[in-house]
């Protein structure tokens, strides 16, 4: 993980780094995991690890990655919102841009006329005449 620059608390949540692992069933059993519904001789094993903790810190340092092991970094509750927010950033843009762009050109057209004013009014209504 250092390797890697460490966990951003922007992307990543610290407390909630977990290896997976298989690990030999009486390994398991010492570990206090129910084995019965695992037939083989390795045992799949999630540990959690929390670098909120200090402690958490000295407990990585001290353990193993072995090979095949897998270690996930679950998402900083940041990023669901951010994702949110993304979202509707791109649907008022979609409503917005167009009426932008229409402003615009509306205006250049406006100074290309000599007309100095910017603002958008409708065409004067025609009225019939009797």
């Amino acid at each position: 993980m250092a390797k890697a620059g460490g966990v951003n608390d922007v992307q990543g949540d610290p407390a909630a780094v977990f290896l997976y692992r298989g690990e030999m069933r009486e390994v398991a059993e010492r570990l206090g995991i129910d084995c019965s519904k695992f037939s083989g001789p390795i045992i799949p094993v999630i540990y959690n690890l929390n670098l909120r903790d200090p402690a958490g810190f000295f407990l990585a340092a001290n353990f193993e990655v072995r090979n095949k092991d897998v270690i996930f970094i679950a998402n900083a509750t940041s990023v669901e919102v951010t994702k949110f927010l993304t979202f509707l950033r791109t649907i008022m843009a979609t409503i917005n841009d167009p009426i932008i762009y229409a402003t615009n050109y509306y205006s250049l057209l406006n100074v290309s006329k000599g007309v100095s004013s910017t603002i958008l009014t409708s065409p004067t209504p025609v009225t019939p005449t009797p």
